[in-house]
């Protein structure tokens, strides 16, 4: 069961590999900005994002990736400093796909 759930993973990974422009994470006094692709329309994206600490998973949390803009904002107040994991997995129009990022927050 877990080779399906991999290889399923792999897929979505090598499509985000794939993306001629993928998505940007900004850091900024509001929290991080993740930022989609300008080419997709912001309404047909969806999924979440998982960010967690290795150091203390007390602090992991979700959020749902629904879109008016090309991007999505996670406020500062749910972040405190020390680095995460930032993991994606979303779909547009059908495509699946999957980034994983590692962020500092000071």
């Amino acid at each position: 069961k877990n080779d399906a759930k991999f290889g399923e993973q792999m897929i979505r990974v090598q499509n985000a590999n794939e993306l001629v422009e993928r998505p940007t994470f900004n850091l900024n006094s509001k929290g991080i900005t993740v930022h989609f692709p300008k080419s997709f329309e912001p309404k047909n994206i969806n999924g979440n994002i998982l960010l967690y600490r290795p150091s203390n998973k007390k602090f992991d949390f979700d959020t749902a990736i629904k879109l008016d803009t090309d991007s999505l904002l996670i406020p500062q107040n749910k972040l405190v400093s020390g680095r995460w994991n930032v993991q994606m997995e979303w779909q547009y129009k059908g495509t699946k796909y999957q980034t994983k990022e590692e962020v500092y927050i000071n």
